[in-house]
């Protein structure tokens, strides 16, 4: 145990400073291409990236996640994930580069076809890199991962979108850009953990990885569609531009679940599927995230509330005002999908995804009806009908995982309560901002920002008594980045 406990800690480390490397260049480069890049090509980017997210859950079929879930595996399976990974990438790419034209004319030919064409190359890069990374996660390799991640997103984001955004390639400025950072992540991966490509397979082994993988890459494509299906029902009946409004309010409020959770969600899955046979262990490192997490979100997700146009002014600009009240409804999401996002994690780490394919299918579902019945409506209300979907999506992703794992009612009550008084507390500070009405915005922007961490912090040593043993010396520890300390702390935060 000591073992995988100095694994996940050193694991942890370097995911948390990955994420927050990306986080930042996304933010600088996200603020530079709504600058010089036109609403147009952020909606038909949006449809096209769509179909793309939509085929990688296939191509990569959960056959790098059965790696990480496996107890123990041989080169037998290694095998069988990567050549099945690259041969469903080549199809994929196949069928899309091919079906591309019949897409485009669906859409009203309002994008060209040569678009997804070149996009769909990612189909093959990504399929190539699934078990490199998949084995740097299973062996807690984040450092590797964080050098991939960093330079991958310096050079094709900051370096090569940057440029092609200030001069004018609009549309192709976001395809280029990402083709090269997948494709450097994947090259960076494989240096970091070379792995055989020696074709030696396994009728039993291939069946296990394709009985994890089948049900993870079902969970993962109709979680996807039920993500992108009111992106690809606007995309039909409303203009290019005004889904570039609705896609970047989405995209910024989802920005916490991409870069927040995702944090410590791949140290997460590894060590809940070392220990998927110990309930208590398990469901103790669930709730302790969900805190961990809640409290964090809280934050975000008052201020966008509250304070949507400052975020919109700073990361879009001046000229995207139609994106501050879709923003603002799409922050109760960036706060509900926390829940589902490790509901998710959960089920990877006990098999249980076929549960959860369905539980998303009645939220595609539920989704589709509500976006169609509303696609004339104003996009505050359409918004309004997602963020509902999200909710249902989130109760019963709650219920299913208290079941599978044994969690009581008050045990996430227990896990709830200090996110509740942290959240009251910015509700009124929040409403005291805006009842004042300051002028000086900036100042009262990063005064907000302040006071913020600062309450936060306090919630970690104030409610010390709240939280379950551990968790205040794992905050000090975690935040001080002292590993011998946090090694020694590590069992009493995500283990009793």
């Amino acid at each position: 145990m000591t073992s995988l406990r100095n694994k996940a800690v050193h694991g942890a480390k370097w995911q948390v400073l990955a994420v927050a490397c990306q986080a930042i260049i996304t933010l600088v480069t996200m603020a530079i291409y709504a600058r010089f890049i036109s609403k147009e090509s952020f909606g038909q980017f949006a449809i096209v990236n769509v179909f793309m997210l939509f085929v990688i859950s296939i191509t990569e079929f959960g056959l790098g996640a059965s790696l990480v879930q496996l107890k123990q595996f041989k080169q037998t399976h290694i095998s069988f994930a990567f050549y099945g990974s690259l041969a469903l990438g080549l199809i994929a790419f196949t069928v899309l580069y091919a079906s591309s034209p019949w897409i485009t004319q669906f859409y009203d030919n309002q994008f060209d076809p040569l678009v997804l064409q070149v996009l769909s190359l990612n189909l093959i890069i990504r399929s190539a890199g699934v078990v490199s990374q998949s084995l740097l996660i299973r062996n807690f390799d984040f450092k590797k991962l964080f050098l991939s991640i960093v330079l991958a997103n310096g050079i094709g984001g900051l370096g090569l979108g940057v440029w092609m955004a200030y001069h004018d390639f609009q549309i192709w400025a976001l395809v280029y850009s990402l083709l090269v950072i997948n494709g450097l992540i994947v090259l960076l991966n494989y240096v970091f953990t070379r792995h055989s490509v020696r074709p030696v397979f396994s009728r039993a082994d291939s069946t296990q990885v394709l009985s994890f993988g089948g049900g993870l890459t079902v969970m993962k494509l109709v979680s996807q569609l039920g993500n992108s299906i009111d992106k690809l029902i606007l995309g039909k009946y409303v203009p290019m531009q005004a889904v570039g409004f609705y896609e970047r309010a989405f995209y910024i409020s989802n920005l916490p679940k991409v870069y927040l959770a995702r944090s410590v969600d791949n140290v997460l899955f590894s060590t809940l599927a070392r220990v998927q046979d110990n309930k208590r262990k398990l469901a103790d490192g669930y709730l302790n995230t969900l805190t961990l997490i809640s409290l964090c979100m809280s934050v975000i997700a008052t201020n966008l509330f509250f304070f949507p146009d400052w975020f919109v002014t700073i990361l879009l600009g001046s000229n995207w005002e139609e994106a501050v009240p879709i923003l603002q409804i799409f922050s109760i999401y960036a706060f509900l999908i926390i829940f589902v996002k490790f509901s998710d994690t959960v089920l990877k780490a006990l098999n249980k995804v076929w549960g959860g394919s369905i539980i998303k299918g009645l939220f595609t579902v539920s989704k589709f009806c509500i976006i169609l019945a509303l696609v004339y409506a104003p996009f505050r209300t359409i918004a309004i009908g997602a963020v509902a979907a999200y909710a249902i999506h989130a109760i019963l992703m709650l219920l299913y995982v208290s079941k599978i794992a044994s969690i009581r009612l008050s045990d996430f009550l227990d896990a709830f309560y200090p996110v509740f008084i942290l959240f009251s507390i910015l509700v009124v500070k929040n409403i005291v901002i805006l009842f004042f009405g300051w002028s000086n915005v900036l100042f009262v922007f990063m005064t907000s920002l302040l006071v913020d961490a600062i309450l936060l912090l306090s919630s970690f040593i104030w409610m010390r008594n709240i939280f379950k043993p551990g968790f205040l010396p794992f905050v000090r520890s975690f935040l001080q980045w002292v590993p011998d300390r946090f090694a020694t702390r590590i069992d009493e935060l995500w283990f009793r």
